[in-house]
């Protein structure tokens, strides 16, 4: 079964043809990668799934509801959570607050009931602060909890983003190059982590130039270039693929 259809999606900018009827599904509870060389339109099919973007032609359906032109904010409490390619923490905010603003979309108390500090605004507070603890312990940095987001390393910047995301309780997560900048060592176990999170019933769908990850731990695989799919399949077929190895490699001149 699908949780994400997305059929002849076309993105043009100006002149440019960034995405060129680009179609797949994402099946339920797998860890689908889509990568392509630079410029291939990854991060721009992203910014359509999401709802950042308003696609030129075609549709795109979650658990079969269009969602095609709906915004961001409504795609992520019916469950779609994702993080960017360029970190984007709160500065002036701990880890643990930071993890604390993806529940917004599940809280009951509004801004007037807040102000007045009442009962089940304190319940809800607590509520909510354990459960991103919780969370920060599943991805092991529970112990950053109070310190300044922005003043992390690199990479558990990146734990971070990927926490917050998870606040949401996403049936889907969108994570757009989630190994960027991380080491050999910090890549690895981010893919242990990125399965960790599969085997707890969500969906994911990634962008990542980390070859060694991907082949790792997807099931499936999407390859785009300059806006087109070229090949779709398992990792070993995406490995064997003529036309995957070409654009990534470049046309070999036989007459050389």
């Amino acid at each position: 079964m699908s949780v994400l259809r997305v059929e002849n999606i076309t993105k043009r900018f100006a002149g440019l043809m960034a995405l060129d009827k680009v179609s797949f599904e994402t099946q339920n509870g797998s860890i689908q990668g889509i990568i392509g060389p630079n410029g291939a339109g990854k991060t721009t099919l992203f910014q359509i799934i999401s709802g950042v973007l308003k696609p030129s032609n075609g549709a795109i359906y979650y658990n079969d509801k269009s969602i095609t032109h709906q915004e961001p904010h409504i795609n992520c409490a019916q469950g779609i959570a994702r993080t960017f390619q360029s970190i984007r923490l709160f500065s002036g905010m701990t880890v643990l607050e930071n993890v604390m603003t993806g529940m917004h979309t599940h809280l009951k108390s509004g801004l007037f009931m807040s102000g007045f500090r009442l009962p089940s605004v304190r319940r809800e507070e607590a509520k909510t602060r354990q459960k991103a603890l919780d969370i920060l312990e599943f991805v092991g940095i529970k112990d950053n909890a109070d310190l300044e987001a922005i003043s992390l390393p690199y990479g558990q910047q990146r734990l971070v983003e990927i926490s917050r995301a998870l606040a949401s309780e996403p049936k889907l997560l969108i994570l757009d190059e989630p190994a960027a900048g991380m080491n050999h060592t910090e890549g690895k176990a981010l893919a242990a982590k990125i399965i960790q999170i599969q085997k707890t019933g969500v969906t994911i769908l990634l962008v990542e130039h980390d070859m060694g990850l991907v082949m790792e731990i997807c099931d499936q695989i999407i390859v785009l270039n300059y806006g087109v799919v070229i090949a779709q399949g398992d990792p070993l077929s995406i490995q064997n693929n003529s036309e995957v190895i070409e654009a990534y490699l470049g046309k070999k001149d036989n007459d050389a």
